[in-house]
């Protein structure tokens, strides 16, 4: 009567160690380990195998023996075989039943990343119908009696190792696999909330500092216009300086939401054609009081006045206005910055180039002044004027919105050159795009 798994209270040293095939291992002559488990219940017929066996130059089998399918089920439980050559009847049952209960065995202990060691049927008669039952249970392979010899089952016996040796390195390596995707998949999930709950903490954030903000500085620019009594030119000076602070704050809020937004994907571009001139001339008005404040001078070369790019205008006019506010702020009382715009034909392409006589910037930070919130030492420099170490991040975002990127060449003590290429507007590819579209 074939046998079957009952629900088995399992120790360490119960657990079945032959789930597995242990990597390959020499014997001190050289000779290729096989560790073989044979069940017959006939003790002759189990001695001459091993003796034939024993007698392979090529394989050290290293032989245990089982008379039952319940002793060899223990035994597989509690050492580690590479193959089993099992009789085809037995006492309590079909030599087949032993692959049965090993698999069923391995489903029930969840050995997601094993199978059970190859098993050989061997039958006295050696009829056409063992051997198709023999196959169709799952045996690797059939023998006869008759036909057992040392080269016989040392030919079965490796060729049946190295198959399940190759079954059980993919099938551990995708189940690898499988859990390195369900940690990346989870990890991802996890990503995602994070992310989610930082967009919303920024949200929450602007909304309840940038609205009380407003209102001081309003309040502080009602007192500054006189509207609380008439105040002196020092406390004007000192009520402007807290005006400027409201306004570096709200700014800093502004570049925080910018980039969640960038993340989550929500800045869409608003692409059309635009002249260089226009968008330079905006540009430069928002740093000119600035430049006048700190007496630097703003060299800007001449442009063609019918120079057209195609980009998103307050996106760049953003971007080279940042530029000029970081070489402002980098750049002592006496200094030039330089802005360039430059024709490149070979690429058409039009090339915006910031370029200062500041501090520069060291190699080491070189390496790293797109990173986010990464700041060059700023010890120099009006702490009103600091930032989060997000302006330039910003605007790498957004020039990789528009398919290009910004680089920046710099000298310490010297100065720095940010610059990139934003395609020009051209009239006849725009409309060969329309018509192959």
């Amino acid at each position: 009567m074939p046998l079957v798994v009952s629900n088995i209270d399992e120790t360490p040293t119960t657990r079945m160690k032959a789930a597995y095939l242990p990597p390959n291992s020499k014997s001190s002559d050289g000779r290729d380990i096989i560790k073989l488990l044979m069940v017959d219940d006939d003790p002759s017929y189990l001695d001459l195998c091993s003796r034939l066996l024993n007698r392979s130059n090529v394989v050290d089998f290293k032989v245990d023996l089982a008379a039952n399918i319940t002793d060899a089920f223990y035994k597989c439980k509690t050492h580690e075989y590479d193959c089993l050559l099992v009789d085809y009847k037995l006492p309590d049952g079909s030599g087949t039943d032993i692959i049965d209960l090993l698999n069923e065995y391995i489903e029930q202990m969840q050995y997601q990343d094993r199978i059970p060691p190859p098993t050989i049927i061997v039958t006295a008669d050696g009829g056409q119908h063992a051997a198709t039952q023999a196959i169709r249970a799952g045996a690797e392979d059939f023998i006869a009696k008759r036909d057992v010899t040392t080269q016989s089952v040392r030919r079965a016996v490796v060729h049946a190792v190295e198959k399940s040796r190759l079954e059980t390195s993919v099938k551990q390596r995708s189940f690898a696999l499988e859990q390195a995707n369900e940690l990346l998949e989870s990890a991802n999930r996890q990503l995602e909330s994070n992310r989610r709950e930082i967009l919303n903490f920024y949200h929450t954030l602007s909304h309840e500092v940038k609205t009380p903000l407003a209102a001081a500085r309003e309040f502080i620019s009602l007192v500054k216009d006189g509207a609380a009594g008439e105040i002196k030119d020092e406390q004007k000076e000192l009520l402007n300086y807290a005006m400027e602070s409201c306004d570096h704050i709200k700014h800093q809020f502004t570049d925080l939401l910018q980039l969640t937004r960038m993340d989550s994907g929500k800045v869409k571009l608003n692409l059309q054609s635009i002249l260089v001139q226009n968008i330079i001339s905006r540009c430069v008005a928002s740093v000119s009081e600035s430049l006048r404040d700190k007496g630097i001078d703003l060299h800007v070369s001449d442009i063609d006045p019918t120079l057209t790019i195609h980009c998103d205008t307050d996106r760049i006019v953003q971007v080279i206005s940042n530029l000029l506010t970081n070489a402002v702020r980098f750049t002592d009382t006496g200094g030039t910055i330089t802005l360039s715009i430059e024709n490149v034909e070979s690429e058409q392409a039009v090339q915006v180039i910031v370029a200062d006589t500041g501090r520069g910037i060291s190699e080491e930070n070189l390496e790293h002044i797109f990173e986010r919130l990464y700041q060059v030492d700023s010890s120099n420099t009006d702490a009103s004027q600091t930032g989060l170490g997000l302006g330039l991040s910003i605007c790498s975002e957004l020039l990789r919105l528009h398919d290009c990127a910004l680089h920046v060449e710099s000298k310490l003590g010297v100065g720095s050159q940010f610059f990139f290429n934003l395609p020009q507007f051209k009239t006849e590819a725009l409309l060969n795009e329309a018509e192959a579209a």
